[in-house]
């Protein structure tokens, strides 16, 4: 699956791969900010480890019961 919509920030990135996504397209996003695709990779490293999870883990976590 493929996230498609609504993309602007590093959250919405987590969200979707929660949610199952392999992939994100991001697309007007990048008309308000150049740098988006740097901002998310560092924020959502950032976030990652905070929580001591990798990108693995959180895959389709939201569907977890």
């Amino acid at each position: 699956m493929i996230g498609v919509g609504g993309i602007s920030d590093w959250g919405d990135v987590i969200e979707f791969i929660m949610a199952g996504a392999r992939a994100v397209e991001i697309g007007s996003a990048v008309g308000n900010n150049i740098n988006i695709f740097n901002d998310i990779s560092s924020c959502m490293e950032a976030f990652l480890e905070e929580k001591e999870w990798t990108l693995q883990e959180i895959y389709g976590m939201a569907h977890e019961v």
